[in-house]
């Protein structure tokens, strides 16, 4: 009985494997523009919680970005940085045309999705 639920265990895995090299589940970060702008010198005002990520499927070979919260809806911008920020590879109205820009390349990226107010900030494999 041990010997089938391994074995069951080591296919699922595998299976895992597959859709993963297809498509990437991140979690995003969510920030206000206004917390962007804040000064660093503002004083603690006790703990917060951060907001939870918002999870989407980056597919980059098909070029789209999805998930079930309505800020991916809002989305105008989408920017891939260098995975420290420290510079923008590429900046598109839409994902896939993002995604074109940077064909070719491997590695750790950042992508970030700017909306109306907000930016979800996460990370993808190239």
């Amino acid at each position: 009985m041990k010997h089938i639920l391994l074995t069951l265990l080591i296919i699922l895995a595998g299976a895992t494997t597959l859709v993963q090299a297809q498509t990437q589940t991140s979690g995003f970060d969510y920030t206000t523009d206004e917390e962007t702008d804040k000064p660093t010198t503002e004083p603690n005002r006790g703990h917060r919680m951060p907001p939870a990520p918002v999870m989407a499927v980056v597919d980059i070979e098909a070029g789209t970005v999805s998930g079930t919260s309505p800020l991916l809806d809002g989305i105008v911008s989408y920017q891939i940085w260098e995975a420290d920020g420290s510079l923008c590879i590429a900046d598109a109205s839409d994902p896939a045309t993002a995604f074109k820009a940077v064909d070719g390349l491997h590695g750790t990226y950042m992508l970030r999705m700017r909306g109306d107010g907000y930016t979800l900030t996460g990370h993808i494999d190239l």
